[in-house]
Formats: C-alpha cells, structure tokens, sequence
C-alpha cells in the first residue's frame, strides 16, 4: 500500500499538464503491484482461510476500501 500511494503521490504532484495518458493510464499502472498482492492474499484467504487470515482481511478492509 505504501509503494501504491507513492506512486499516486507522484501523480499528484507532478507539474506536467494533466493528459490522459499521464494521469489515468498512470493511476491504472499505480495500482499493479497492489492488485497482484491482494489476488494472491484473497485466494489463499478463501482457499485457506484461518484466525490469522480472517484478522488480517478485518485490519485491511477499511484501509483499501
């Protein structure tokens, strides 16, 4: 989430005239890392689940929400 939000900082910050391609595409290519993460954790969380995964789906719901 971290590495997410940088890169959404970045976005926000940057001095350039807003075009599509360096605010949306760049706001979709932000969130590649996060997605691949949560896919995984959400698999294992259905396939697998346990105290431990549900507690951590609870912490992270409201944060990614």
């Amino acid at each position: 989430m971290q590495q997410h939000n940088v890169e959404i900082d970045k976005i926000t910050v940057s001095s350039d005239a807003p075009t599509f391609a360096n605010t949306i595409e760049a706001m979709e290519r932000a969130d590649d890392a996060l997605m691949r993460v949560l896919m995984v954790f959400y698999n294992l969380a259905s396939a697998h689940t346990n105290d431990a995964l549900q507690a951590l789906q609870k912490e992270f719901a409201p944060r990614l929400a």
